[in-house]
């Protein structure tokens, strides 16, 4: 299918099949890429890593299964099997870790780090997530930085949330504008 893209690598099996003018892209695995058409500066790396992307450009997907929804989503970093994998058109967002970020459909600019850190945020943006499972309930809450393993874990809607410290606001579904520092604070509405 390519007819004016340049300067591309794709290395296995149906990897950037359908790719026509993008160019500067690395795609390696199986069926990385395989649905890009103008996209560019893209590099996927796994099995099935972009696999969806048509026009999305200068993404780094690395991990099996990672982003692999994204369509025209652009400027985002997944490492980790399945990191990002529901994102279809949320920009700039850095999700690092085994299923962080997994949910995210078209939230923009969230950091996510730590296995299934900020699994279930569809829309949520502006969010930091350190931590394995720090946010992992989080669907639309914007504004909230939680750090520390399941900090904000149980946290849905909230906004504007600080939780610092390994279980940090643990408790926590709905609050807005809690700040809780400390292992095991966990008290808060």
């Amino acid at each position: 299918s390519n007819t004016t893209g340049a300067s591309n690598v794709f290395i296995g099996s149906t990897s950037g099949q359908t790719n026509t003018t993008g160019s500067a892209n690395t795609f390696i695995g199986e069926r990385s890429g395989r649905g890009n058409t103008t996209g560019s500066d893209n590099v996927f790396i796994g099995s099935q890593a972009g696999i969806a992307n048509t026009i999305g450009c200068s993404n780094t997907f690395i991990g099996s299964s990672s982003g692999l929804c994204n369509t025209t989503g652009s400027q985002n970093t997944f490492i980790g099997r399945s990191s990002g994998f529901c994102n279809t058109t949320g920009c700039q967002n850095t999700f690092i870790g085994r299923a962080s970020g997994t949910c995210n459909t078209f939230g923009v600019s969230n950091t996510f780090i730590g296995n299934s850190a900020g699994f279930n945020n569809t829309t949520g943006s502006f969010n930091v997530f350190i931590g394995d499972g720090a946010g992992n309930c989080n669907t639309t809450g914007c504004s909230n930085t939680f750090i520390g393993d399941n900090a904000g874990i149980i946290s849905t809607i909230g906004v504007d949330n600080t939780f610092i410290g390994r279980c940090s606001g643990a408790l926590n579904t709905t609050g807005t504008g809690n700040t809780f520092i400390g292992s095991r604070i966990v008290t808060g509405k």
